[in-house]
């Protein structure tokens, strides 16, 4: 169900932002592993993709909203 578009989308983004801590040889800034994974990746593409097609079809608010954080263009 759309509840497991959500968990998924946060384990997602779990594994990315411990990649990115052991891919930088220092403490990432905020946002800064966030920012690479929406704005850089492929992963992020379509997070953005499927956020935006849950949101087209109408559905829930909670589902489509928490797939990309607010602050991620």
């Amino acid at each position: 169900g759309l509840a497991n578009v959500m968990d998924a989308a946060a384990d997602i983004r779990a594994y990315y932002e411990e990649a990115a801590a052991a891919l930088a040889d220092h403490v990432p800034a905020a946002r800064q592993a966030e920012s690479w994974l929406y704005q850089q990746t492929e992963t992020g593409r379509v997070l953005r993709d499927a956020q935006q097609a849950i949101r087209d079809a109408g559905g829930p608010f909670p589902v489509w909203f928490y797939l990309r954080p607010m602050g991620q263009p």
